[in-house]
């Protein structure tokens, strides 16, 4: 239960290229900018990355009691920190007149995430009273 199997690929991709290009896009006139922006974007879908796989590994442990590595699971959850935490420090060090424009692009980076989920209906369903 990774990746391919909870977020389509395909939606996620191309609203991540689109928020690259809007990055780039709010970071011109200068290149570093730009860079760092898209750093953000980077780092935010190396930390969804992770964040799904640690997640469906403690999901998969607790329903079916598998035994699942702690150490993969911690090194999942250490990464994931790791990339959070350097694409925002990065925002702030380097590009501060831009902070606002760097959390507009994680949020819609978060949106992109939500609409990529796979049976996104079937999880609004369970929430309604018939």
């Amino acid at each position: 239960m990774g990746w391919s199997k909870k977020i389509k690929s395909s939606i996620y991709a191309s609203g991540t290229i689109v928020n690259l290009g809007l990055a780039i896009y709010i970071g011109l006139p200068s290149n570093m900018d730009a860079w760092w922006l898209s750093f953000v974007i980077i780092s935010a879908v190396l930390n969804h990355f992770f964040t799904i796989e640690a997640l469906s590994m403690l999901v998969v442990k607790s329903v079916k009691e598998q035994v699942t590595s702690t150490a993969k699971i911690l090194f999942y959850l250490v990464f994931k920190t790791f990339f959070l935490a350097s694409g925002f420090v990065c925002l702030l060090l380097f590009v501060p007149d831009k902070v606002l424009q760097g959390l507009m692009l994680y949020i819609f980076q978060l949106i992109i995430l939500g609409l990529s989920i796979k049976n996104i209906g079937m999880l609004i369903k369970k929430g309604t009273e018939k």
